[in-house]
């Protein structure tokens, strides 16, 4: 019952939405999150559900969001006269994969369990580094070529740690967060993958509503 509950929440809102894709991600990746998910956090009825899209803890912001990232608000959540470097980083959606022509990316999570994880790497890393404050949001629908998809902010006293750890987050961030992409290439079909650099991606036909496990 936990299983099929969590399935119907996901489908209407916090991982899929016909606002935002063409089609759904791969049923094997939803069930793998949902499974994730009812195995480490504390069920709650539909009625006490509200859909979390950023949680602010102890010097670190997490954030998804469907709008347009702003470079400034995150930059100005990291900002303090504690510190004496802010480093910046912006990933953009660029207009071509492996030597095909990419028409955009569109991408999917399943916010409860992403968010988690990203405040997890945030809290790990403004430890290690001894940072001011750490800021990661990542973007989810459709981002279209040269737009931004994730921005990662940190500041810490000297430059170095903010270097280290903004390129730490960064990497933590692709690999590790449950967030994936659909890759659209012009004139072919579609490829949902994980978001990190070289996985390995599912095709999904144009002409498929619903794609196949």
């Amino acid at each position: 019952m936990k299983l099929r509950t969590s399935l119907s929440l996901v489908m209407r809102g916090s991982l899929y939405s016909s606002q935002f894709f063409s089609s759904p991600p791969p049923p094997s990746l939803i069930l793998y999150y949902i499974i994730q998910y009812n195995t480490h956090v504390p069920r709650k009825m539909d009625s006490e559900i509200t859909e979390i899209t950023e949680i602010k803890e102890d010097g670190c912001y997490v954030g998804l969001t469907y709008d347009h990232l702003n470079l400034h608000d995150i930059m100005g959540r990291v900002r303090s006269p504690q510190a004496g470097a802010i480093v910046m980083f912006a990933g953009t959606t660029r207009d071509n994969f492996d030597g095909k022509p990419v028409k955009e990316l569109q991408y999917s999570a399943y916010n409860p369990l992403a968010l988690r994880t990203m405040l997890s790497i945030c809290k790990s890393i403004h430890a290690k580094h001894g940072l001011v404050a750490i800021a990661m949001v990542h973007r989810l629908g459709i981002v279209p070529i040269g737009e931004e998809s994730i921005l990662v902010a940190v500041s810490a006293p000297h430059r170095q740690a903010a270097w280290r750890a903004g390129e730490q987050a960064l990497e933590d961030c692709k690999e590790r967060v449950e967030v994936w992409k659909r890759e659209e290439f012009e004139g072919e079909d579609g490829v949902w993958r994980a978001n990190r650099d070289g996985a390995t991606g599912q095709k999904v036909s144009r002409t498929e509503s619903t794609p196949h496990p």
